[in-house]
């Protein structure tokens, strides 16, 4: 299941579920159109509410929310909402003492959504508040009295050993000195993923010390998302992209030609370019479109 945030308030989520029970029970269909006229919303708010009460899972409750009372609504609220990966994630990891930015970057790494920590905390927060979890949603963020989630245990540890960050791209590719190569990185990859506000870098960048492969591993760790360029790629890159792949990271794969394509890798989604100009273009529009600018 594809997670995704819906930027609307509880209260609206609920009252669209409601709405859609007595839209089935009058034989009506239920759509985005009618409820915006019968709330008085715009069309906007209707979707998200829409789209949230799907992720939540609210329209196929076998209970009757229409006619629960407040405090049922709310219970059954929270029920569906510590179902939500992201939610209880989030919960999980501030119950460890991670900071709101920290639970956020997490969530957006994991889950793959493409929206500005704001956006994302306020929605948490006000569920939560709806839900009966939270106090408030100004200031720091605070547990109602007597309100424990146990530990879910369910990510945590890959944050405790591995912070991602969500500002880095690491790159994968041969140090050839081939012109294609030296071009595709220094004048379009590099360049490009720096203008959509992301910290880009290859290993042979940076200064540490130890073995490589242990730090080429924990750039992959590391990165938001990973730019794998297959051009007269070696084992190695074979290996570290492999290493990407078991960490389920986002990964945008070149090459500059078809034929260095390895039978393994060929159903991926390739960005296959025949000129610096061409990548520019295809790079940028998938990094938009996948990976999403940066909003901190």
């Amino acid at each position: 299941m594809k997670f995704q945030i819906y930027n609307v308030s509880a209260k609206i989520i609920v009252k669209a579920v409601e709405f859609s029970k007595k839209c089935e029970e009058s034989n009506i269909l239920f759509n985005k159109k009618l409820l915006s006229s019968s709330l008085n919303l715009s069309e906007e708010s209707s979707r998200k509410a829409i789209g949230a009460a799907k992720q939540l899972g609210l329209f196929e409750l076998s209970e009757d929310i229409y006619y629960a009372s407040q405090e049922k609504k709310i219970s059954i609220f929270r029920s569906k909402l510590l179902e939500y990966k992201p939610f209880s994630d989030f919960i999980e990891l501030i119950n460890n003492e991670y900071t709101n930015t920290e639970a956020i970057n997490f969530i957006k790494s994991i889950y793959k959504i493409n929206y500005k920590n704001d956006t994302i905390l306020w929605t948490i927060l006000n569920w939560g508040k709806f839900a009966g979890i939270f106090e408030n949603i100004r200031g720091n963020l605070k547990f109602k009295d007597g309100f424990k989630i146990n530990n879910y245990n369910q990510k945590i540890e890959i944050l405790k050993n591995n912070k991602v960050d969500n500002s880095f791209c690491f790159v994968i590719m041969s140090y050839s000195e081939n012109p294609i190569l030296q071009n595709s990185y220094k004048n379009v990859i590099k360049p490009t993923v720096s203008h959509l506000g992301y910290t880009c870098e290859r290993v042979d960048e940076q200064e540490f010390n130890g073995h490589i492969t242990e730090k080429i591993i924990d750039n992959i760790k590391k990165a938001r998302f990973i730019i794998s360029d297959l051009t007269e790629a070696r084992p190695n890159c074979y290996y570290e992209l492999g290493i990407a792949h078991g960490l389920n990271k986002d990964v945008i794969h070149i090459v500059n030609s078809i034929s260095d394509i390895h039978f393994d890798v060929k159903d991926f989604n390739f960005i296959i370019y025949k000129s610096i100009k061409e990548l520019k273009e295809k790079l940028k529009k998938r990094i938009q479109e996948t990976i999403g600018y940066l909003n901190l």
